[in-house]
């Protein structure tokens, strides 16, 4: 693990799907980083449902915000199967105030999630679905034509914009159709649709 985290020690935690990391309410006394696998942030709502709120990959930072407060706001779970390294908030905070190229390094990262979020609820507010998820697909790809490599179940990438897995296969079956994508497994390019598309379409959405 060399994560941003990992010159601190802590311990190294096995997940298998499903499993709970954190839970919603508990006191919040450690942070994790994500080594594989994936983790799915979710809150449990009154009449009894799960709203997810994101899904983190390797290297992302987990349950940052027990730095500042007293419970976890929402439930980490495995999505698939992974590692993560736990250390105690109370270490990353000491580490943040003896070094302040660590605390500005983590204060970045923080912003970098916060900007993915906010790009997600813009993408989950996009109708129709079809311009959500080439959206979506366009802000994952790279290259000329754009190429996107989808990380994990096809399922948690339609959970993670808006979509049930139905209505997503649907869409991109449609839009395999018409030629707009083609599809090679997790990977997907994005034949009509141009790399600087992507923002443009996020912006006007």
């Amino acid at each position: 693990m060399n994560g941003l985290l990992a010159t601190l020690g802590g311990r190294t935690r096995r997940l298998s799907q499903g499993e709970v990391l954190f839970r919603e309410g508990e006191a919040a006394r450690d942070v994790a980083e994500v080594a594989s696998g994936r983790l799915v942030l979710r809150r449990h709502l009154p009449d009894g449902s799960l709203l997810v709120i994101d899904h983190l990959g390797i290297g992302d930072l987990v349950a940052e915000g027990a730095l500042a407060q007293p419970h976890y706001g929402c439930e980490v779970a495995a999505a698939e199967a992974g590692q993560v390294r736990v250390i105690a908030a109370a270490t990353v905070r000491d580490a943040m105030a003896a070094n302040p190229a660590f605390a500005t390094m983590l204060v970045a990262a923080m912003a970098s999630r916060i900007h993915r979020l906010r790009t997600r609820l813009a993408l989950r507010a996009m109708r129709p679905a079809r311009r959500r998820v080439l959206a979506a697909l366009a802000l994952d790809a790279v290259g000329e034509p754009p190429v996107a490599m989808i990380a994990g179940p096809l399922a948690g990438f339609a959970e993670a914009i808006g979509l049930t897995p139905a209505a997503f296969y649907r869409t991109l079956a449609a839009l395999e159709r018409e030629g707009a994508i083609l599809r090679a497994g997790q990977r997907i390019t994005l034949a009509a649709l141009r790399q600087e598309d992507a923002a443009s379409n996020l912006c006007r959405g």
